[in-house]
């Protein structure tokens, strides 16, 4: 048994030899050719082009195979990969259109070859090794035996030939080319590979002849694997020459937590503390400031002046009071009950009920309600004197992040109605705005219709005259 990784199975038992390319007849099977893979479907190697069961001309339109480290073999994988399948090939259609594709891939092999900067020389010796492979493997079949193949073989197509081998057939002539490169494997390596390939994908040349073809290829081919193996550095023999590990002890990484988990543990237990503090500081506010609101007054302040010596008192002319500014401009709001007017002429007081002014739980002042307080900035631009926006809520406590009392949200709603009304204003810094929760209520909380009253939005002038 031969240690060539590129031979075949010596120890088979069955051997069928084919003295003098008598080749025995055949039932040929259904046309092969009808149907042609894509391109993307050529076989990877020539090993691969024999077991594809595709027809030869799928081999010829084949793109470029990669064949080890030889760039030339890698030029020649389309070739080797129809030599493959020619030998297996028992009908084709058109044997004429068959070698004319085949001498265009060959033009193509010797231009990818030349890419590679291979030598001229070895260039056109290995032209005639694949010519000589192919004329012999397709005129030892039944469509190429006979026709124009056999007539005309590859190497007619070529002007430039092989010096020394003019007259010779090829079958003798691939052989002597085997023994001229084995007297310079060196530099002849790439061809003998080249060569060693075509022998195992079924070249025979004159071996045909022989007593025993097939024995006397193997020879050859021993022959020649002694060569190259003399010339080629051997493979690696483990598949990962680093395949061992380093000789460091095995120490087990830390469970240390991400800087970034410990940053956002550490804002949520802040945010969560913040936002605790600030609802239970508002709780106790909330207490202390109806405490505040509910205390008694124990006693009023007394003023003790002298009483000063007046003169004597002038009969005094009464002048007719001016006629009610806000209430003129503002009658059509008043008429639609939206707004009341309270107080005095010194102190009025605008009230605006909060039905529907403003969202539950918000301090955004609805649509509807922006025309209206417009108009009343419009009104109160034309007094003179300071204006305070007083914002007011029922009862029923609020617990948010916005809002984490009816303080807060009272006086927000203030500063939102304060900043339509001073639009309208000439001098803007004459408003002010605060909130006063559920302070001084109108109607009884107990029911909807009193807690909708005391919701509500008051703004008071203090006039000038």
């Amino acid at each position: 048994m031969s240690d060539n990784p590129f031979d075949e199975d010596s120890d088979r038992t069955v051997i069928r030899p084919v003295p003098g390319g008598i080749r025995p007849t055949r039932t040929p099977p259904p046309d092969l050719s009808a149907t042609r893979a894509p391109p993307s479907a050529a076989p990877r190697s020539a090993a691969d082009a024999t077991l594809a069961g595709r027809p030869a001309t799928a081999a010829v339109d084949a793109g470029p195979i990669v064949l080890g480290l030889n760039p030339l073999v890698s030029a020649a994988g389309p070739l080797l990969a129809l030599i493959a399948r020619l030998s297996r090939t028992f009908s084709q259609p058109d044997p004429a259109d068959l070698r004319e594709r085949t001498l265009r891939q060959i033009r193509d092999f010797e231009r990818e070859a030349r890419t590679h900067d291979l030598p001229h020389d070895l260039v056109i010796k290995a032209r005639y090794v694949l010519c000589a492979a192919l004329d012999d493997v397709a005129q030892n079949t039944e469509w190429g035996s006979n026709g124009e193949w056999a007539s005309r073989p590859l190497l007619v197509g070529f002007r430039e030939g092989l010096r020394g081998y003019e007259g010779i057939q090829s079958g003798v002539g691939f052989f002597r080319l085997l023994d001229d490169a084995k007297r310079n494997p060196g530099a002849e390596l790439p061809l003998l590979e080249l060569i060693y390939l075509c022998l195992s994908l079924g070249f025979l040349g004159e071996l045909r002849v022989s007593q025993r073809p097939l024995a006397a290829l193997d020879r050859v081919r021993q022959d020649l694997y002694t060569v190259i193996s003399n010339h080629r550095k051997p493979a690696e023999a483990a598949l990962s020459p680093h395949w061992q590990g380093v000789g460091v002890p095995y120490v087990p990484p830390r469970r240390a937590v991400p800087v970034w988990v410990i940053g956002t543990a550490a804002l949520a237990a802040i945010g969560s503390l913040f936002v605790w503090f600030t609802t239970d500081l508002n709780a106790a506010s909330n207490t202390v400031f109806e405490r505040m609101l509910s205390a008694p007054v124990a006693q009023q302040p007394q003023i003790v002046r002298a009483k000063p010596v007046l003169p004597p008192a002038r009969v005094v002319v009464s002048q007719p009071q001016p006629p009610e500014t806000l209430a003129t401009l503002l009658k059509p709001e008043i008429d639609r009950g939206l707004v009341k007017i309270l107080g005095d002429h010194a102190m009025p007081v605008i009230r605006i009920t909060n039905r529907g002014m403003f969202a539950s739980g918000s301090a955004t002042v609805a649509g509807a309600y922006v025309p209206l307080l417009r108009r009343i900035g419009q009104a109160l631009n034309m007094e003179q004197g300071p204006v305070q926006v007083d914002g007011y809520t029922d009862n029923q406590p609020i617990h948010t992040v916005r809002f984490p009392s009816n303080f807060q949200l009272s006086a927000a709603r203030a500063e939102a109605a304060a900043a339509i009304i001073g639009r309208e204003f000439k001098q803007p810094d004459r408003l002010t705005a605060r909130g006063h929760a559920d302070a001084d209520p109108i109607a009884s909380n107990d029911t909807p219709e009193g807690r909708a009253e005391n919701r509500r939005i008051e703004i008071v002038l203090h006039r000038q005259d």
